[in-house]
């Protein structure tokens, strides 16, 4: 007679992702078990076909009031109601930050409310400017980036508000200036820290009034413009310093988005670099892809160039690589293959009741620490017990199936089973 042990080892896996939040790897358990169960119905006595049912269906039950899936049965969408861009698809939201910033964009899409963006260089922040843009009720219109710190200081009033023919030595014709050119759109004012305090006022009466006057004119002239500013600076600490007017500080914040550095958004750093080496390889005519020692250098290393950084590499790699070739770590910069993470120590029980210290990289991936405290926990767990599969399980409060799939998905070799 046929048994329903394979039923039993799917349900212990559904277990098991479920415990690590994988609700897909759960659902493909269920799914399995289910098949299996139902495709041999004469497998084992009907007592045991009762027990394993209602194993399957605490399973499903427990699945259920999974905070993750009452969000697909109230939604329809795995992912958060509002955090999906059709606008951006390049826009990854694989971080909880970014999702979060996404679901701020899109309850912002009827408002022309100013908008501060904040993060350091090369984080992403024009992204995050144009996805606002394009996801409000002004996408039709222009949408104008205007780089605060790439103009001389003598020439930002003019290049913002625009001036007359004759104005000044060199005004050989009328400018209508950025602010005029993003009329019924989107002005993204960017390093909006670097602003001179002669022009600030102007910016600020412009942000209050809605009306600029540009040189040389004699009245000023209303013009209907989002504003979305962004700074790599503390502008909180630029006025203290008196460098920074607080009047227009308040008047920039008052809805501010941070963007978080990618070494806080670990998850993002391999889909990233794929999707850049993906379309710079493209432009190059090649068909890239990563060794997997490539892979682990690339997640392990800080970024402190961010974004822009991890761009700027996989565009020396695109080109330096050869077709069809596979990005082996030679490929890299050398201060990235020699880069060495920091090590932060985790505090984990120990086989003889005590603790110890986990050393773990920083920056390493939450799951992953889990899973490195897990091991260690099941490891010691089973040396204790010399191997013994039944007095294991039972310490640990899971089923000797279940233990099983935990050894061999966290890469634990068994000397002994019972």
């Amino acid at each position: 007679m046929q048994t329903l042990e394979p039923v039993e080892t799917s349900v212990e896996k559904g277990r098991d992702s479920l415990s690590r939040g994988d609700i897909a790897g759960t659902l493909a358990s269920l799914w399995e078990a289910l098949t299996t169960y139902f495709a041999e119905p004469s497998a084992s006595d009907e007592a045991t076909r009762r027990a394993v049912a209602e194993e399957i269906l605490n399973l499903i039950r427990v699945t259920l009031d999974h905070e993750t899936v009452r969000r697909v049965w109230n939604t329809g969408s795995v992912v958060p109601e509002g955090q999906t861009l059709r606008s951006l698809p390049e826009f990854l939201t694989l971080n909880a930050q970014m999702r979060q910033i996404l679901a701020q964009i899109i309850q912002l899409r009827h408002s022309r409310t100013t908008v501060l963006i904040t993060g350091e260089s090369g984080v992403g922040k024009e992204l995050i400017a144009r996805a606002i843009h394009l996801e409000s009720n002004l996408r039709e219109g222009p949408y104008i980036p205007f780089n605060c710190a790439a103009v001389e200081p003598e020439l930002l009033e003019s290049r913002l508000f625009g001036h007359r023919k004759g104005s000044f030595t060199g005004a050989v014709s009328d400018q209508r200036g950025v602010v005029r050119a993003a009329e019924g759109g989107t002005l993204f004012l960017d390093e909006v820290g670097e602003l001179s305090l002669e022009v600030q006022p102007k910016l600020l009466r412009f942000l209050q009034e809605g009306e600029v006057q540009p040189i040389g004119d004699d009245r000023p002239t209303k013009v209907k413009v989002r504003v979305v500013a962004a700074t790599n600076q503390l502008l909180e600490t630029m006025v203290a310093a008196g460098k920074f007017r607080e009047d227009l500080f308040h008047r920039l914040n008052v809805i501010r988005l941070r963007v978080p550095p990618l070494r806080e958004r670990r998850e993002e750093i391999l889909p990233l670099a794929e999707q850049f080496l993906r379309q710079l390889a493209e432009r190059e005519r090649k068909q890239l892809s990563f060794s997997e020692e490539t892979r682990n250098i690339l997640q392990n290393y800080h970024w402190p160039g961010n974004i822009r950084q991890l761009r700027n590499e996989m565009e020396r790699v695109a080109a330096y690589a050869e077709n069809w070739q596979v990005v082996t770590p030679d490929l890299l910069s050398e201060h990235i293959t020699r880069y060495k993470p920091p090590i932060t120590k985790v505090s984990a029980p120990t086989a003889t009741e005590g603790k110890t210290l986990l050393e773990i990289p920083n920056g390493t991936a939450l799951q992953d620490i889990v899973d490195a405290v897990e091991r260690h926990v099941v490891e010691n767990a089973l040396q204790r017990n010399k191997f013994n599969i039944s007095r294991t399980s039972r310490q640990l409060g899971v089923t000797r199936k279940g233990l099983y799939i935990k050894c061999e998905r966290l890469g634990i070799a068994l000397k002994e089973k019972d």
